[in-house]
């Protein structure tokens, strides 16, 4: 036999011998909660030629070192034909705090105390401790974090009840059997680190029963780029023009930030003011939205924009009129604006010296009138500031002025006056029975929107009572003026006067010669004629046109028309 074969027919013997003995597997002490129950894992074996005597008849017994049997009537016990002696005791209380036996009975030859092998009962009035793994948390923000929290079972019907708070993530248990057969419960807690959890207390807790809590914590650190980025001003609220502010940028960031940048923003551009925490300034209307960003070595964060809110002074004050001209009565809105923060606004008509106020908001609703000359108000508890005043383009048809408009006169001249107003500019037409030998129209601009004709008939001709009629138009429409003009009575010359007169002429005449005297009589003969054509058409009505036009054009037009008269 070879040497080889020898060790190993030595080895099964002694393992032979070894299946053959008593002997019982245990732990050397168990902790046990007062009040609660416990379970003592436990198996055995036993000599062979006790094979048969085992049995669903056999009990388990456990004594201490006394020789005392430890009596529960809730004994839970394992399979014993199965060598599975693990018990459960109920009501555990400080009195079972020793050490115990294990001692197979079946009521035949197969009775036997393990005596090689006991367990220690330790009864605690303090529920066991948990224990944490990893014991601290130091992660990067994002990363996936896995934390075990493990609670002893010292009794496995009734295991401890686990809770973490906060609960960050996914939760999973388990029972995971130990070296020496007795359980824990596991619990463990899956999450992505944030900046949110950095510094948080983690904790966790076990309920075993009659509500007795065991609880572990633990302080995770993350490490995280800037977040939280933030702008403060003082002080806060609104603040006058030139006058200081601070601005302070906060981040909450590890590792802390290292560097801060402020930016103007300006549209669609940026301009860097400074490159610390705090930044100084005077409030100014041009630099009204400012950020800050936060650096560290992990990243960068930018603050929100922060609207300043910088209160000045009105100017610039403004009134945005409708495009072009609006017609007389109909519905228009002004806006006024000023460059000022605040602002409140007031609409005033002015009329001479006075001021009339007639809206208190930016925009104002009238209805378009030519009389209205108005003009806007910006104020704040700064100052005031108006802007010019304003005069419409309203326009309007013509209207004659019926209190300016009439005539006067005697037989030798009569003069005829009509004023008229309208926008756009009017034109005057005059419209009258038959033509004298010497009448002249004049014009005049009274305003921009008055027009003043006046008639001239010298020696008027005229049998009967006449009517006169001014017409003003414009592209909006019309209005006439009806002058009603009596017969003033000729004069008739006295003999005496007519005595001066023959004896004038006949001088005149003996100082000509022949021919001129006959040339004299030939004029006298055509004049009679004339003034008899004038006379049969004194019934003709004339209608004359007078544009605006100079005094001069008009005087030489009415001596132009008198010497015609006369040919």
């Amino acid at each position: 036999m070879s040497a080889f074969t020898k060790v190993l027919l030595l080895g099964f013997l002694l393992h032979s011998d070894q299946c053959d003995k008593f002997k019982a597997t245990l732990p050397q002490n168990i902790k046990a909660l007062q009040g609660s129950c416990v379970t003592i894992p436990c198996s055995f074996l036993i000599e062979k030629t006790h094979k048969e005597n085992l049995n669903s008849k056999c009990k388990a017994v456990w004594k201490d070192i006394n020789d005392n049997t430890l009596l529960d009537p809730k004994q839970e016990t394992g399979d014993l034909t199965q060598k599975n002696c693990t018990t459960t005791f109920h009501e555990i209380s400080p009195q079972h705090n020793q050490k115990y036996f294990f001692r197979l009975d079946c009521n035949n030859a197969l009775q036997f105390t393990f005596k090689e092998s006991g367990v220690i009962i330790q009864v605690k009035a303090a529920p066991p401790i948990l224990k944490l793994t990893p014991p601290t948390v130091s992660v990067s923000e994002g990363e996936s974090v896995s934390v075990q929290c493990s609670a002893p079972v010292p009794c496995l019907s009734l295991p401890p009840t686990l809770t973490w708070s906060p609960v960050l993530g996914h939760i999973q248990e388990t029972l995971q059997e130990q070296q020496d057969k007795t359980y824990v419960k596991v619990s463990t807690l899956t999450f992505t680190a944030s900046h949110l959890h950095h510094k948080n207390n983690i904790t966790c807790s076990a309920v075993y029963s009659h509500a007795v809590q065991a609880s572990v914590h633990m302080t995770s650190f993350v490490t995280y780029r800037p977040t939280n980025t933030r702008v403060t001003v003082s002080p806060s609220g609104p603040v006058t023009e030139h006058t200081n502010v601070s601005l302070t940028c906060s981040s909450d960031a590890n590792p802390a930030v290292q560097h801060y940048h402020w930016y103007k923003a300006d549209g669609g551009t940026h301009t860097l003011m400074g490159n610390s925490a705090v930044l100084h300034m005077k409030a100014s209307r041009e630099t009204t939205v400012i950020y800050c960003e936060a650096e560290n070595e992990l990243g960068t964060e930018n603050s929100t924009v922060t609207h300043l809110e910088i209160h000045y002074p009105p100017r610039n004050t403004t009134v945005s009129l409708p495009a072009g001209p609006v017609t007389e009565h109909s519905h228009i809105m002004l806006n006024c604006s000023s460059d000022a923060n605040p602002s409140v606004f007031y609409w005033y008509k002015a009329d001479g010296g006075t001021h009339t106020q007639i809206g208190n908001s930016s925009v104002l609703n009238m209805k378009a009138s030519r009389e209205t000359v108005i003009f806007c108000e910006a104020q704040n508890h700064l100052g005031t500031d108006r802007s010019g005043v304003i005069k419409l383009d309203v326009q309007f048809p013509p209207q004659i002025v019926s209190l300016s408009s009439k005539c006067s006169g005697d037989s030798a001249q009569i003069s005829c006056v009509c004023e008229t107003e309208g926008n756009p500019f009017p034109l005057i037409h005059w419209s009258f029975p038959g033509v004298s030998p010497n009448t002249s129209i004049s014009s005049e601009p009274l305003s921009d929107n008055a027009l003043r004709s006046v008639l001239t008939v010298i020696k008027p001709q005229w049998r009967d009572s006449v009517t006169l009629v001014c017409h003003s138009t414009n592209s909006l429409g019309s209005d006439t003026h009806s002058f009603d003009v009596p017969v003033f009575e000729q004069e008739t010359i006295s003999k005496g006067d007519t005595m001066t007169v023959v004896f004038i002429s006949l001088r005149v005449v003996s100082l000509l010669v022949f021919p001129c005297a006959f040339l004299v009589m030939i004029r006298s003969v055509n004049r009679h004629h004339n003034h008899r054509h004038h006379h049969h058409r004194a019934t003709d009505m004339v209608v004359m046109e007078q544009l605006p036009v100079s005094n001069e054009m008009q005087t030489a037009n009415s001596d132009e028309d008198f010497e015609n008269a006369e040919n």
